[in-house]
Parts: structure tokens; sequence; C-alpha cells
């Protein structure tokens, strides 16, 4: 038996942490979503409902121990080669597929017994009213949450055009995890300036996210308290926003060391702390999701009642009812994907997990999916050829 390496031990600690979260998401959803099927708000703890979500959570720790088995016991048996590296990668992917699997064929459990006992017979009225003009961060908060981003990268790009000049002629473009150089390219400002380009893409795209987050429709059903339904969703977009802001600030962090690291700034570190440099950051970007996801609920589930008047908005052109389409379990592939050709929103709120997803049924989704593999390519064309 060899010991567990930190590289086992570091993806070990994200397989518990991704095992947790799935196994609470069927509690971050609103009470009338469960396992990614509407349900009338008497059924909300049915014996069928509760008995579904028990047995997607046992599938959900079944997998999680597969998973860690994968990643800490089999590379302990020694079995050496680039396998030892593969496996504890494949454990990630083997509790993600398993708790996949274990909700699918759970969801269509519930999803029949619904249907047989007949559970919205008589109920045309699970409409959806969005589009009432949801509370929106003001300019001031966006910019107080995109300022660590902007002050790390401005640092950077300041850092780089002032050591540009004496850069030597070749630059170190690949560390190993010895801390050693193991590839070089010649000086140009394409190839020393290429982590902070990324990073000016990546909070020019995350910024662009978090502005459309904090713009997206209110969706209220016909039985709820609109107003503080209402002020709960703007509190989720607020808090959504700011995450996906403070993501941003974490990787601006991590290419700003990068970069100095190849301007030779700084010094490489010690090479038994090349790794948890290197993973660091990744491991806190999943705890920060987590926590704010277990925190916050889909669309603020777990969020207590904002304080203010009861009542709903009156109608006006702010209002904008939808029929029970969107409701429907037909256009949910499987409780994830949603595919609705006659509804014109490109994005609307997941019903199994926390935030957003796209219409697929809208041309535009997929445009906006494949749009940003279609730069990389480009991108990545680009820098072979210079």
């Amino acid at each position: 038996m060899t010991p567990v390496s930190f590289l086992e031990g570091y993806i070990a600690t994200l397989a518990i942490l991704l095992g947790v979260f799935l196994y609470w998401l069927p509690d971050l959803t609103p009470r009338t979503i469960r396992l990614g099927v509407r349900v009338p708000p008497e059924r909300t703890d049915d014996p069928a409902v509760l008995r579904s979500i028990r047995r997607f959570r046992a599938g959900a720790l079944l997998s999680l121990a597969l998973a860690l088995l994968a990643i800490v016991g089999i590379p302990a048996t020694g079995i050496g080669g680039i396998a030892d590296r593969l496996v504890p990668v494949a454990g990630i992917f083997l509790l993600v597929a398993g708790s996949l699997v274990s909700y699918v064929v759970f969801r269509g459990q519930l999803l029949h017994v619904k249907e047989e006992e007949h559970w919205m017979q008589g109920r045309a009225g699970m409409s959806v009213a969005a589009g009432w003009s949801a509370p929106k961060p003001s300019a001031r908060h966006l910019g107080l949450w995109i300022l660590p981003s902007l002050l790390l990268l401005g640092a950077v790009w300041g850092a780089g055009l002032f050591l540009y000049p004496g850069l030597p002629a070749e630059i170190p473009v690949h560390y190993t995890l010895s801390g050693s150089v193991n590839a070089w390219a010649p000086k140009s400002f394409l190839v020393a300036f290429s982590l902070p380009l990324v990073g000016a893409a990546i909070l020019t795209l995350f910024a662009l996210l978090s502005w459309v987050i904090t713009r997206t429709r209110t969706e209220l059903g016909p039985r709820e308290d609109w107003a503080s339904e209402h002020r709960r969703q703007g509190i989720f977009r607020e808090r959504m926003a700011a995450l996906l802001l403070g993501v941003a600030a974490i990787v601006e962090a991590q290419l700003a060391f990068l970069s100095l690291l190849l301007w030779g700034a700084i010094a490489p570190p010690a090479s038994g702390w090349v790794l948890a440099v290197a993973l660091a950051p990744a491991l806190l970007v999943v705890a920060l999701v987590l926590t704010v996801s277990v925190r916050t609920g889909q669309l603020g589930a777990r969020i207590p009642a904002p304080a203010g008047p009861a009542g709903g908005p009156s109608s006006g052109p702010s209002v904008r009812a939808y029929g029970p389409e969107r409701d429907d379990d037909r256009f949910w592939k499987g409780g994830i994907l949603y595919y609705n050709p006659d509804d014109s929103s490109i994005l609307v709120a997941k019903r199994f997990g926390v935030g957003w997803t796209f219409n697929f049924g809208h041309p535009v989704s997929w445009v906006a999916l494949l749009a940003p593999f279609l730069l990389l390519g480009i991108a990545l064309v680009l820098l072979a050829h210079l």
C-alpha cells in the first residue's frame, strides 16, 4: 500500500464537498419542485415524494463511496503509470454520473406516481407570471463587487508593461510540479501578456453574465405571496451576481500570480508547494460556490421571507403571464433540460440545481452555447500560428 498523495487528497476533498452538495440538493429548490417534478403544495411531503428523495440520496452517497474508493483506494495499491493519475480524476466523473443516474431513475418514479394519481388534475392555474420589474442591484453595488478584479487586472497589466522591456529573449511558459521550467517561447507581446489577456476576457465575460443575472425575470406562481417572493428572488439575483464576480476575483488573483511567475518577478514556490499553490484557488472557488448555494437555495428558497407589504404586482406592461407551458413537465427533459420553442425566454430558472439554464428550444441559446467554444478555437489557432 502506498500513502495517499497530495493530489489524491485534494481530489478526495473536492469529491466530498460535491457529494455533500448533491445530498442536500433536493432541499435547495422550492418545496413545490421535488426532484425536478412540479407537485401541488399539499403533496410536498407525500410519502412518494419523500421516498424518491431518500432513494436519490442513497444513490448519491453510494456514488460518493465508490468515487472515494477510486480516488484513494485504487492508487493506494500501487498500480503506477498514467493510471495512477487518471483513476482519481475518473472518481469525480463516477460521482457525478452515479448521482445523475440516481436522479433520473427516482425522478421518473415520482413522475409516474404523479401521473397515475392525477396530482395536477383540475389545476389549470399553475401558470407563471414573469417579468414583474425586479429589484436590481445599483450601479454602486455592481461597481463594488467588480472592483477587486479590476484592481488585480490593472495591477498585473501595470507590472507587465513595466517589466516587459527587461524580459529575456525567451520567456518561460510552463513549469513542472517540482518548480522547474520545461518550456520556453520567444519574447513577444502576445506571449508575455497571454495570461493578462485571458484575465481581461474572463472578467468581461463574468461581468456580462452578472449583468444578465440581475436582469432575469421574476418567476411567480399563482398562489404565492407575490411581493415577498419578488423580494426574495431579488436577493437571490444579487447573491448570484456577487458570487460570480467573487469567483472572477479569485481567477484574476491566480492569473496575476502566474503572470508574475512567468515574468520572473517572483520565485517559483518550493517543490512541495507547487501543486498546493496551483490547486488552492479551485478548492476555494468550489467551497465558495457551495456555501452560497446552500445558504441561498434556488430562487432564494432558503432565504427567510423578506420584510415588506404583502400582495402582488399590478397589471401593466411589466407583467407577462405565461400559461401552463413553462410549468409543464413534458418541456423539462429529465427535469434538467428545458426545451420549449414557443417560449421566447432564453434563460429560465433551473428545476433541479441553483441558477438558470438555457431554453434549448430557442435558437439564440445554441448560439450562446457554441460561441465561446468557437472563439476559443480561433484564439488557439491564432496563438499556435504566432
